[in-house]
């Protein structure tokens, strides 16, 4: 009995991990919120109190600076955006698998909807170069939703135009990307299959098209080939290390004053939280509470959430997000400093960094491909060293 039960809770696991990361927007299954709920009926019925206290203390103190920064930012007078609230809070629960961490261990069911997110990607990206019948009906789908889930445009990266089709959870394949780019090169066994996975990841993250998706493919290779110097000549990696943070640093500064629409908003973001500081500069200490609206000149209106991922945590929950920020950060760490014991610890820090990296201008952090990426590096912590590499 007790066997069956735990294949109801691995295939409800497997299926929810799959949707979530497919279907992060719950547009084509509307499935991910009762497999979510059912899942955790599975834990509570399987492993009822047998849960990691850690976790649970973490969680509702998340959920209390939350609740806490609301009310200051309601005593201060600011307007609120409810259901952003509701959205917040409700983000943060799915850490709430974490309280079984272990029990479940999604290390390898990752592979499947990453491969089906790359594969669908370079598909409609394909279709978008070649097929202007099927384009029209495939913009006519990517817009109808608001916002939109898909877009599709012409971007300029580096003075070049790349055409973009970027599916919004499409980042979270740059850790799959960095864990089979890391077997490519240290690793002899399954050359043919990393070769393979690598080619598949980091093409659908160019035919993502976008600059934080272009910029991650750098990343991505990059870091595994100055690892793999590392190992093999560090002489080396002391001489060219100061050339590459050059090499970043231009490069973050030409894409950061390229003429383009999406940086001049985020530019003027900034005049807004400068503004905040100016007349309400105890917001940066109390937070004002996710949903809170400010007027950003970026958008030109009023808005519960701008493009500054970092700083909005700052608005949001004051101190209060340092709290969240180790949450994010720790497993990145962690990994890094264990990477003697955990086969995978080197690419899957080097991939949670990237994805960190990537949240900082784009909203990918406090969504539920952002908590399944947090998901993934806690429990990998809580199994990895046992996995085969």
């Amino acid at each position: 009995m007790v066997i069956r039960k735990n294949r109801i809770l691995n295939f409800v696991l497997n299926l929810f991990v799959t949707v979530a990361i497919f279907d992060a927007a719950n547009i084509f299954t509307g499935m991910k919120l009762k497999l979510f709920l059912f899942l955790l009926l599975c834990l509570l019925l399987l492993y009822g109190k047998k849960i990691n206290i850690k976790y649970l203390k973490i969680l509702c103190i998340i959920e209390c600076i939350s609740l806490l920064s609301f009310l200051w930012g309601r005593l201060y007078g600011f307007n609120h955006e409810v259901n952003f609230l509701q959205q917040y809070l409700t983000t943060f629960f799915l850490l709430s698998l974490l309280l079984w961490d272990k029990y479940i261990n999604i290390n390898k069911i990752i592979w499947l909807p990453s491969i089906l997110l790359s594969v669908a990607t370079i598909i409609c990206y394909v279709i978008i170069l070649n097929f202007p019948e099927l384009r029209i009906l495939l913009e006519e789908f990517a817009y109808s939703k608001e916002p939109p889930v898909i877009y599709l445009s012409e971007r300029t990266f580096l003075g070049r135009e790349f055409v973009s089709v970027y599916y919004t959870p499409l980042i979270f394949i740059v850790i799959p990307a960095c864990v089979n780019v890391f077997k490519l090169l240290n690793q002899r066994k399954n050359r043919l299959i990393n070769f393979f996975l690598s080619l598949l990841f980091c093409t659908a993250l160019f035919c993502g098209g976008n600059r934080t998706c272009l910029l991650s493919i750098i990343m991505i290779i990059g870091g595994a080939l100055l690892y793999r110097i590392w190992c093999t000549h560090r002489w080396l990696f002391h001489i060219i290390i100061p050339f590459v943070f050059c090499i970043l640093a231009m490069l973050m500064y030409n894409l950061m004053t390229d003429e383009e629409s999406s940086n001049e908003t985020k530019l003027d973001h900034m005049e807004t939280y400068h503004q905040l500081l100016s007349k309400s500069p105890q917001v940066y200490i109390t937070g004002m509470g996710p949903g809170g609206m400010v007027y950003s000149k970026g958008f030109g209106s009023e808005v519960p959430l701008m493009e500054w991922t970092y700083l909005e945590l700052l608005r949001f929950y004051g101190i209060g997000c340092l709290v969240i920020l180790f949450v994010c950060f720790y497993p990145i760490y962690f990994l890094w400093k264990k990477k003697a014991v955990y086969p995978l610890g080197i690419p899957i820090s080097i991939g949670g960094a990237i994805y960190m990296f990537a949240s900082a201008t784009n909203p990918y952090l406090i969504n539920s491909t952002g908590m399944i990426v947090l998901i993934y590096m806690y429990t990998y912590m809580e199994h990895g060293r046992y996995d085969k590499n």
